[in-house]
């Protein structure tokens, strides 16, 4: 008999649940979601790590991130660094990453030497 993973187990106990408690279920989760959003969010803007990558901009190559110097094209992404002025930076996959959910001690060890 196959074991069922995490997963599959969860789909069929939802699927089991009348559809005013799969509702509840969705609208509680969805909060939880909106939540853990807007703490990125605010992680994203701290004001150190803002004028970090402002700084870093300064000093950037056109068409690499401008943390690490990564210049393949399909991993490299915009991402808005102040929201009040729209300024935006170029940043690979990772990085973006750092950016949104690390520290600014993460993001100046991810900087090339």
């Amino acid at each position: 008999m196959e074991e069922k993973n995490r997963t599959k187990k969860a789909w069929e106990t939802m699927r089991s649940k009348s559809p005013g408690v799969k509702a509840a279920y969705t609208k509680k989760r969805k909060k939880g979601a909106r939540k853990a959003a807007a703490e990125i969010q605010n992680k994203q803007w701290d004001s150190e790590k803002v004028n970090y990558l402002k700084e870093l901009q300064k000093k950037a190559i056109s068409g690499r991130c401008i943390v690490c110097g990564d210049s393949r094209p399909y991993v490299l992404h915009s991402h808005h660094v102040d929201r009040d002025t729209n300024e935006v930076v170029i940043l690979c996959a990772n990085c973006h990453d750092t950016v949104r959910r690390g520290t600014l001690e993460n993001l100046k060890a991810a900087e090339r030497s």
